[in-house]
């Protein structure tokens, strides 16, 4: 992540925190140290900044063995970076939305990503509650259509700037009535909806609403701003400290395994 990347996400953090501190604005009136915040920003350092160099070498190193292998593709073709970087967010969008099923249709998967929907309640930190295990899966399995295409890798990491920048959005703490936008896009309260217990099977994807519509996967009732957020089947008992959302999903597979005949 360059320099511009990282102010430009900064940036994003500082509007939505702003706005969160709004009246006028937030879904739900919510302290700045909020509970569980210290933990989040552990996630923060531990699953976004300390992933970020391997990330890169990750990304650099596959974009070059793709294009060694089949040729530049899209990196021959004098595209302007604009439209570079919108083909990626939208590929690397749509590749995120299968992930995300993914996570939640696959046993062992959803027991990691049971970490993410563990937070009790949602802003733009809550973006970042997110194992390490399933980072690693999502950096890995994300952008492999943008390397199939030969996506450069400065499309790649901005258009990943933009999707990271936009999930903090549709995290946030803000109560903003955006219909007309969700014929296109993922608003807060689409995504709130996904981590209401009863529709958490509902709307994937990050910035578009149209690959959720288009796989019947798109909910887009309104839920009550107060309703009860959590781990489906498991609000109230799924573990809230640090280092036990770290350990509890490989304690429930080593016990899953024992269980095994």
């Amino acid at each position: 992540m360059n320099t511009q990347t990282g102010i430009a996400l900064l940036g994003s953090a500082v509007v939505w925190l702003l706005l969160e501190r709004r009246k006028d604005s937030r879904r739900l009136s919510a302290r700045v140290l909020r509970p569980g915040v210290r933990i989040d920003l552990t996630f923060v350092v531990l699953g976004y900044l300390l992933l970020t160099l391997p990330t890169l070498y990750y990304v650099r190193v596959a974009t070059e063995g793709f294009n060694a292998a089949f040729g530049s593709r899209l990196q021959s073709v004098a595209l302007p970076l604009s439209i570079r970087v919108l083909v990626a967010v939208v590929l690397l969008d749509l590749g995120g939305y299968f992930v995300h099923r993914l996570l939640h249709r696959v046993g062992p998967l959803w027991e990691f990503h049971k970490v993410h929907h563990s937070s009790p309640m949602l802003d733009w930190l809550a973006t970042f509650r997110s194992h390490l295990v399933e980072q690693v899966f999502r950096r890995a399995f994300t952008p492999l259509l943008l390397f199939a295409l030969g996506m450069s890798m400065d499309a790649i990491v901005l258009g990943s700037a933009v999707i990271v920048g936009w999930a903090m959005f549709g995290h946030a703490n803000i109560g903003w009535s955006l219909r007309p936008l969700e014929w296109v896009l993922i608003t807060p309260r689409l995504h709130h909806l996904h981590h209401v217990p009863a529709t958490s099977q509902k709307n994937f994807a990050v910035v578009f609403s149209c690959w959720d519509r288009w796989m019947g996967t798109l909910a887009t009732q309104t839920a009550p701003a107060d309703c009860v957020l959590g781990v489906p089947d498991e609000v109230t008992t799924y573990p809230t400290r640090f280092f036990d959302l770290l350990r509890e999903p490989f304690s429930r597979l080593v016990s899953r395994n024992e269980r095994s005949p």
